[in-house]
This record gives C-alpha cells, structure tokens and sequence, in this order.
C-alpha cells in the first residue's frame, strides 16, 4: 500500500504551521480539522493515542508532540505492561518519551495518567476510544485489526509501515481504508521518504525535467546488520517470545523484504509511476533467498537474505528494477536506490543523491536548504 493522505475538507481546518521538515505523522496531526476533532476545555487540542510501545512507536509520538502544539499524548497502549513503563529487556516506553520531550521543551504535551495507560491484547479498544488521532506502531500482523477499529470508530489515523504482513490483512486493509475515504477521514503512512526533501526534488527532476530520459529500471538496496534479538526467559511462554523477537516471525513482521525493504521498494514504485500519486506495481516478481547467517535455526524463521527481480509493464517502459535485501552484521552496508534512465542515472542516498550522464558527468546533485521555513497560515 503506498504512502496516502486524505483530508477532510481542508478548506475548513484551522491552519497551525508546521515545520518543513515535520515527519508524516506531524503532518497528520496538524492537518486535521478542528470540528472533527473532541474539544479539550473549549480549545482545538487534539488528543494523540499510541498503540504500540517499541522504539518506532516512541519516536513516532515524539515527532508527533515536537511538531505541532496542538497535539497531547492522552493514552498509550501495549500488550506487555513493562513495554510502557520502560522496565521491559529493550527499554523505550513512557520513560524515553519523557526524556526526549523534556530536552524539546515539550513535557507539557503530555497528559497520561495511570488510568489511560493500557495493557493487554484488547488495550488498542481504549486507545482508540480515548484520541482524535490514533498512531500504529505495534507490529505489522496486528496493524490491519487496529486500522479497522480505528477507521470504524471514525479516528485519524498515523500507521507505520508495512501496513499488513498477508493477502488477508492486505484485503482487510484495503476494505478499512475505503471506509475511511467515505468517512473523510484523514490516514498516513509511514513511508517517509514521500515526504522528505531530497526525494520530492529528485523527482521534479525526473519527472518535471526529465533530466534521465525515459526510465528503463533501476536498483534498490537494504543491506545492514542483524537486527536485535532477545533472549528467551523462562516466565514466557512461546507467544511471549514470539511477540518480544517479533522481527523473527512472518505471522509478525512479514520477513525482511516486507518490514525494512518496503521503503526501498516503494520509491521505485513511486518513481516509475510518473504523477500518479498511487504508485504502480510491477506485473511479475521472482528471486531467491535464504539463511546463512549465525543465528540458530530456533531463533525465528525469516530469511536474512534476498533477492528479487521485478518487471513493469508497457506504461514503466517494461522497466525491470532488481532488488536486495541483507542482514549481515560486518558485510557490506547500503540503503539506497538507483533509476536508470536512457539520458542519465540517478542514485538516491540521502545528502549524497545526484543525477549523471553516461559519461559520469554530474548533471544533479542534492543540496540541502539551508533554512526550512514554516509552511504558515492564519486561522
């Protein structure tokens, strides 16, 4: 599912600026009408809840809070109790919250009694029912039943991505975010590279430009380390173990390629759909992959390595893009993607992204502003 953001009826919404460089979740949060949203004291507050406790979930409601004063953290929620106190084996929780909100001068935006802390499989429900905006971070095979919740109680939504691990949560996805759509409710996800700067300029440059030709394929990467892996203890029992090593586990995370390399995959979609603003998706897919790393076998079942060969269709140019995907601590480390265009080439990594021709001669290459300013307005 690519990145898709619908407002309701923006014309009507209060307009609170918000910095340029705000992630997609901020977006969301600033974005969203005041006359949807449940009034605190008479003010245009809106009450964020969190699902999901882990280091992503963290720091997505930090990057919530720091960007927009309008939001408040009213409620979190998680199925282990010591994931929201910070005292679990990987810590984050309320206390890194705390922490990095304080440093922001933001600890004000947080209003989270005992009472509105949740634990268990069904905490998600009081969440839920508690926020105007609901942010998704739990891991991906749970993510289609909250949405659903969300969007059937007619809640805002910010979900990380991957959105589903499965045909059945994809069609389950799918459904729910209809319903949104008619509801006019507003859902981001968090494939944040549709929002980032170096991304959006080099595809005016690609597709305003046209400064590589026609695009024939391309390469994209997720080369990095073993993710962490927690030890197993003897109070759990194997759906603990298989929830805290969640990363290990398809039912869970939907392997490699769907949980981290997601990202890489989805600018090439983006990138060779031209301005449709939904992406495309390739007509064929094949490859192989494997394990061949140290872990032993009864850690998990996901592959550590991957590669896959995509083809498009006549309106891609028949563009074939092959893709990697590895997770070996030592090896070679690259995150990044490369569109091949019959003029010149563009590779993509952050602050180093640049276009060349054929004869390796820069034609592009990023520059970072130098001062992002506040996309304002008044009320």
């Amino acid at each position: 599912m690519t990145t898709r953001e619908k407002a309701t009826n923006p014309s009507s919404a209060t307009r609170r600026g918000f910095l340029g460089t705000a992630s997609a979740v901020t977006a969301a949060a600033a974005a969203l009408p005041v006359e949807l949203s449940a009034q605190v004291a008479g003010s245009d507050q809106v009450k964020v809840g969190l699902i999901g406790m882990g280091g992503r979930g963290c720091g997505a409601v930090v990057q919530n809070l720091a960007g927009n004063d309008r939001a408040r953290l009213v409620a979190v929620a998680d199925a282990f109790a010591d994931k929201i106190d910070g005292t679990g084996p990987r810590g984050s929780g309320l206390p890194a919250v705390t922490k990095q909100l304080e440093k922001l001068g933001k600890a004000n935006q947080v209003d989270l009694p005992a009472s509105r802390q949740y634990a268990g499989f069904d905490a998600y429900k009081q969440v839920v029912d508690e926020s105007d905006l609901v942010c998704i971070a739990t891991p991906p095979g749970f993510r289609p039943m909250h949405f659903e919740y969300a969007v059937n109680q007619g809640k805002h939504v910010f979900m990380e991505k991957p959105v589903c691990v499965d045909a059945f949560g994809f069609n389950k996805i799918v459904e729910s975010a209809q319903k949104a759509d008619d509801k006019g409710l507003k859902v981001v996800v968090g494939l944040q590279r549709h929002y980032e700067d170096v991304y959006r300029q080099a595809f005016a440059k690609v597709h305003e430009e046209g400064m590589l030709g026609d695009l024939l394929g391309g390469q994209c990467y997720w080369n990095g380390n073993q993710p962490w892996v927690i030890d197993r203890q003897e109070s759990w029992n194997e759906m603990e173990y298989q929830m805290r090593n969640w990363y290990y586990f398809t039912w869970l995370c939907g392997d490699h390629n769907v949980e981290q390399h997601v990202h890489n995959i989805d600018v090439l979609n983006w990138f060779l759909s031209g301005n449709n603003e939904r992406g495309c998706n390739p007509i064929s897919a094949q490859g192989l992959g494997g394990r061949s790393g140290p872990l032993p076998r009864s850690v998990g079942e996901i592959f550590d390595h991957h590669y896959v060969e995509y083809r498009y269709g006549q309106e891609q140019n028949n563009a074939i893009v092959n893709s990697q995907a590895r997770q070996a601590t030592g090896a070679w480390r690259h995150v990044g993607e490369e569109i091949i265009g019959t003029e010149a080439s563009l590779v993509m990594k952050g602050a180093q992204s640049v276009i060349k021709d054929a004869a390796g001669k820069t034609l592009w290459q990023y520059r970072k502003p130098r001062q992002r300013q506040p996309l304002s307005g008044g009320a």
